[in-house]
């Protein structure tokens, strides 16, 4: 799903600054709409608040909620920002002190569905091809490769077997 709003925030005008735990995709997520990629295992917020100059993100869209993710985004995000929170990849608690919302004025959301007109607009999207749902595609015989990919979390977005 990342792969997807990262698509749609760039195809509405956003500055989008990807975060990714690994230097491999990069590329893929600057081809994909980011303007630019921050690798969190080199000091995420120095470079975070360089690209914003110091004033912090508008907005985080977290689709994995993990703790070490929140930890980085949360200090990412900006006066008056806001934190919303799309997925969970595992049942790893977050936890965090509400005093540093505080300060921030920050707001912390969750959002599981859409609304029927952004759904439509979602697939004009897709049609006019500023959106690529697929970003991956395997041979019905390469199955076994194309789990292993998603399940390293080589693949950025979703994979599709084809005959």
């Amino acid at each position: 799903m990342g792969i997807h709003a990262l698509q749609v925030a760039a195809a509405m005008g956003a500055h989008v600054i990807a975060l990714t735990s690994s230097a491999s995709k990069i590329d893929m997520l600057h081809k994909y709409g980011a303007q630019d990629v921050v690798v969190t295992t080199d000091d995420p917020h120095t470079q975070i608040s360089d690209l914003t100059h110091g004033r912090g993100v508008d907005v985080v869209l977290d689709n994995v909620g993990l703790p070490h993710v929140f930890d980085t985004a949360f200090k990412a995000l900006g006066k008056r920002g806001r934190y919303v929170l799309t997925g969970q990849l595992d049942r790893q608690k977050i936890s965090f002190y509400p005093v540093f919302a505080f300060f921030k004025e920050a707001v912390i959301t969750g959002s599981a569905s859409t609304s029927t007109a952004s759904f439509l607009r979602s697939l004009e999207l897709l049609e006019c091809g500023l959106v690529q749902a697929v970003t991956a595609e395997y041979a019905l015989g390469e199955a076994v490769l194309a789990h292993r990919a998603v399940g390293e979390s080589t693949v950025v977005g979703r994979a599709v077997l084809v005959p």
